[in-house]
C-alpha cells in the first residue's frame, strides 16, 4: 500500500477544497510543483513549492490567489504533520494571448517526513 507524497496531498488537497478550481481547463486554473527540497532533520524537511494560477481577469486570480493562501494557512492549523509556512515570493503577469492573469508564487511548507499523507 503506497502513500501519496506531499506534492500530491497538497495539489489534491487545494483541489477538493477550493470551490471551482480547476487543473484542467487549458485557458484558466492552476499548477503546483515542487521546486526544492531541503532535510531539517530525520523528522522535518522543508519543500519549496511553485504555485501557478491563470484567471481570464485579475480579480478572479487575485481571488484565487488568496484562496490558496488560506487554505495552506489552514493546513498548518488542521493537518497534522504540516508544521508551517512562508510566502517567500509572488510575481503578477499579464499575458496578452489571449488577455490571461498569471499570478507565480512560492511558497516553502514545513512539514514531518514521517507523515502518512494517505493513499
Amino acid at each position: 500500500m503506497a502513500t501519496k507524497s506531499f506534492e500530491k496531498f497538497l495539489f489534491d488537497a487545494v483541489g477538493s477544497a477550493i470551490e471551482g478550481i480547476s487543473a484542467t481547463e487549458p485557458d484558466e486554473g492552476y499548477s503546483i510543483g515542487i521546486s526544492d527540497i531541503q532535510t531539517i532533520s530525520k523528522w522535518v524537511e522543508i519543500e519549496a513549492f511553485t504555485i501557478d494560477i491563470i484567471k481570464n481577469s485579475r480579480q478572479d486570480a487575485s481571488d484565487l490567489r488568496d484562496k490558496i493562501l488560506d487554505f495552506i494557512d489552514s493546513l498548518v492549523d488542521k493537518t497534522h504533520g504540516v508544521m508551517g509556512y512562508d510566502l517567500n515570493s509572488m510575481v503578477v503577469s499579464r499575458d496578452d494571448q489571449p488577455g490571461r492573469w498569471i499570478y507565480t508564487m512560492n511558497i516553502s511548507i514545513t512539514h514531518r517526513r514521517d507523515f502518512e499523507w494517505g493513499e
